[in-house]
């Protein structure tokens, strides 16, 4: 029994009504329901009515519109095992899979399958989402490193899938133009530390998430 069912049942028995916020008057079109996440409590004691919290805010969390509460580190889990699926595929320029993948087509290809909607180019996906520091770094997000001439320009791209929080170092992978799909240790004191630019977080980016949620 999940909590959304333990917290109805409790709703029963001691009297409080469900009802939709924050719009109680709003007509929905014949056939439309009002998500999960908008439900709130509203307890009726004598002549007084008390809105509870939302179930977002009593379950300390995003709740979708079947009644569940996301969960971050499994969504990074299940990334992390789907992108290891492709581990050997050949490297080719603008690949977007699932037999062949260039980076940035790699990693689009991989949120994608998630429903989130990232642009299969890498210099536009270093702009999206949220940018955060190395030291802040967790599996899914994203690293950046620029071309073989340097510069701060955008050339190559990353998912991370392993952090050592105790050592700083982590695992990441990618499309390499010489493996494919392969997995690289960071830092390793040469090219890709030389090349690092920044670390970009879409997991937690609602705007990314295809159909609007």
């Amino acid at each position: 029994m999940n909590r959304i069912t333990i917290i109805v049942l409790l709703c029963a028995l001691s009297g409080i009504k469900l009802q939709a916020d924050p719009v109680p008057d709003r007509k929905l079109p014949s056939g439309m329901q009002v998500p999960v996440s908008e439900i709130s409590l509203e307890v009726r004691t004598g002549s007084e009515d008390y809105l509870m919290p939302t179930l977002e805010e009593l379950l300390g969390g995003p709740v979708d519109d079947f009644g569940d509460v996301r969960d971050t580190e499994m969504l990074k889990l299940d990334l992390v095992d789907y992108a290891k699926k492709y581990l050997g595929c050949r490297y080719v320029h603008g690949g977007k899979g699932p037999k062949v993948f260039d980076c940035s087509g790699y990693t689009s290809f991989i949120f994608r399958n998630f429903g989130y909607s990232i642009s299969p180019g890498s210099r536009l996906q270093g702009a999206q989402g949220k940018r955060v520091s190395l030291d802040s770094v967790e599996v899914g997000d994203l690293m950046f490193f620029s071309g073989r001439a340097g510069g701060k320009t955008v050339g190559h791209v990353g998912m991370v899938i392993e952090v050592n929080e105790a050592t700083g170092q982590l695992k990441f992978i990618h499309a390499s133009t010489k493996k494919g799909i392969t997995i690289q240790s960071f830092p390793d004191g040469a090219y890709y530390s030389k090349h690092f630019l920044h670390v970009q977080r879409v997991i937690d980016d609602e705007k990314l998430i295809a159909g609007g949620k």
